[in-house]
């Protein structure tokens, strides 16, 4: 995956600096064996990489409720506009505890496809 395959798959990232999208594709790649995730290979390195820019909270892109994009973790149970109250899952905040893939939608995607594909090396 190059940083032009990663901004016309995930078009919210496109004021990254390329330097920095490159960085987390070439933080992937020991979490990926291509021969095992074959076509799937694209996707599975995007979400991967979106998410770890989500965490690293590049240039605005993060956790902090105020990001360039929707990041949340699907965890949000209730809100009260007139005040702003948030009410979270407890479940959805235990498993981010647990696994911390499920802290944004990037990563639930990605821990999806890993749990369907593998992630260990492609036996033969």
């Amino acid at each position: 995956m190059t940083p032009a395959d990663f901004i016309a798959a995930f078009p919210a990232f496109k004021d990254l600096p390329v330097p920095t999208i490159q960085a987390k594709i070439d933080a992937s790649v020991p979490y990926f064996d291509p021969v095992r995730w074959g076509d799937q290979l694209n996707e599975g390195v995007g979400y991967w990489v979106a998410h770890q820019l989500v965490l690293a909270g590049a240039d605005g892109y993060g956790m902090d409720g105020k990001s360039k994009i929707a990041v949340e973790a699907n965890d949000v149970t209730s809100r009260d506009t007139e005040h702003i109250k948030i009410s979270r899952s407890p479940e959805m905040i235990a498993a981010q505890a647990v696994d911390p893939y499920m802290r944004t939608v990037f990563g639930q995607q990605y821990r999806s496809l890993s749990r369907q594909i593998g992630m260990g090396g492609a036996a033969v």
